[in-house]
């Protein structure tokens, strides 16, 4: 028989979350990797011989508990949700600590704001009296933080004033230490953004197929899937999901998922 019949690997997910109607799940790119574990646990019992010798007379399926992990290369929010069972929406209006970095330069006590759609944009000039920004600098000479107070006008010494969008103006004292100045400033952020809610992922459905080496199709779907710890955020885009597959009744198998290799071949 031609090594061509063997089944090869899966390339393309499809996942939804249950509702009416189910609701796709972007994955914005293909998953690189595509684990199904069917989790079978196996039970034995054991017996002694008639020489002492223990051995195993019988061994059953323990427990059945299957798990599907996708690695994608990037992800977005909804796929993101998987790692933290919450659901993303969406909110107008935020309030923010918007971050800010700047580096001064003796001589200079007037930095810039930020442009129309970018992050400090929507900051407004910050009043000392109600003000919740913090600042503060890296002195040298120590190597402590040094606290930046924010007045209203005409800074001195360790001293800046906060502008709209992000404006910053220092007094000529600090300007000249030439060190990098942090700031963590309040705004409210326009227009519509998209926020993480306190909402539990619903049962999700994975669909996965799969060919072998002349094409043929292998669709496999796993109908009930839960949120399973485990995923991280870290600073590379790749990310890898865990789902548990749960029990269904109707998948034929009591695996919880079905498997059916179709006299059909994949088009792209």
């Amino acid at each position: 028989m031609s090594v061509r019949y063997g089944f090869w690997k899966f390339t393309r997910a499809w996942l939804e979350f249950q509702g009416s109607p189910n609701i796709p799940i972007p994955t914005l790119a293909n998953p690189a990797t595509i684990d199904l574990n069917p989790g079978i646990e196996q039970g034995e019992i054991s017996t002694t011989s008639c020489t002492g010798e223990e051995t195993i007379a019988l061994t059953y399926a323990q427990a059945t508990k299957g798990t599907i992990t996708l690695g994608f290369p990037t992800f977005a929010p909804d796929l993101m949700s998987l790692l933290l069972n919450r659901r993303f929406g969406t909110s107008s209006n935020i309030n923010v600590m918007v971050p800010l970095e700047i580096q001064l330069v003796a001589g200079t006590t007037s930095y810039p704001g930020k442009s129309s759609g970018q992050l400090g944009f929507d900051i407004v000039a910050q009043s000392a009296a109600s003000t919740t920004a913090i600042a503060y600098y890296i002195d040298s000479a120590t190597k402590l933080r040094k606290s930046v107070s924010i007045v209203d006008s005409a800074p001195t010494g360790d001293q800046i004033v906060i502008g709209n969008s992000g404006a910053i103006t220092t007094s000529t004292a600090l300007a000249a230490t030439n060190e990098q100045l942090y700031a963590l400033v309040p705004a409210t952020i326009s227009g519509t953004s998209t926020i993480l809610t306190g909402t539990a992922l619903p049962l999700i459905t994975v669909r996965l197929v799969g060919i072998y080496f002349d094409q043929t199709v292998k669709l496999v779907t796993a109908r009930n899937c839960s949120f399973l710890p485990g995923g991280t955020l870290n600073n590379e885009p790749a990310k890898e999901v865990q789902l548990r597959i749960l029990r269904d009744p109707s998948d034929g198998t009591g695996l919880g998922f079905s498997m059916q290799t179709l006299n059909r071949q994949i088009s792209c």
